[in-house]
């Protein structure tokens, strides 16, 4: 139904030059959106339901002078992703998820909160243990790991997931 739409921002922030001076090669750097960005589009495949029917460009990526990137993402359940990266100057890496009913963000992506309708306060939720001790989210990570490698099922990503998120870097970043 209408009502149930989702409208799904991501906001991404890029810095080649840091990359480099990390010891990233320049090959690597040349293709930053695959190596770095596609952890963040990776939410619209989480969070969005269905099946993507299209990526409309708003603002093209020139990788002759990387700035600003902005595209729409159409989801076939009715969803509406929105994508906006800024390269080579400030900017978050955050994601909201908006209903009629509530409004979560993640920002920064490690920490979440939500709005209910009618409120203006963001609430936060309580964090896991383990995001304390460890990198957030790195452990779930690795006991998801064992668990399939042990022949068991997980919610991990599958080859044909990186695949689908690499095609849809590959369109919000076609060049103009």
């Amino acid at each position: 139904t209408q009502a149930a739409v989702r409208l799904i921002k991501v906001q991404d922030q890029e810095n080649p030059a840091a990359a480099l001076q990390a010891g990233q090669p320049q090959l690597v750097v040349d293709n930053w959106m695959y190596a770095n960005s596609i952890h963040l589009i990776d939410y619209f495949s989480i969070l969005g339901r269905g099946r993507i029917t299209g990526v409309v460009p708003v603002i093209r990526w020139d990788p002759g002078q990387p700035r600003y990137v902005a595209a729409r993402i159409n989801f076939d359940s009715g969803d509406v992703g929105l994508y906006e990266a800024v390269w080579n100057a400030p900017g978050p890496w955050a994601v909201t998820v908006t209903t009629p009913q509530t409004r979560w963000e993640m920002r920064p992506i490690e920490k979440a909160s939500y709005q209910l309708a009618g409120t203006r306060v963001l609430e936060p939720t309580a964090d896991d243990p383990w995001d304390s001790q460890f990198k957030p989210g790195l452990r779930r990570q690795a006991q998801l790991a064992v668990l399939a490698a042990s022949g068991r099922p997980t919610e991990l990503p599958t080859l044909g997931d990186a695949l689908a998120s690499m095609r849809l870097t590959q369109a919000i970043y076609a060049p103009a």
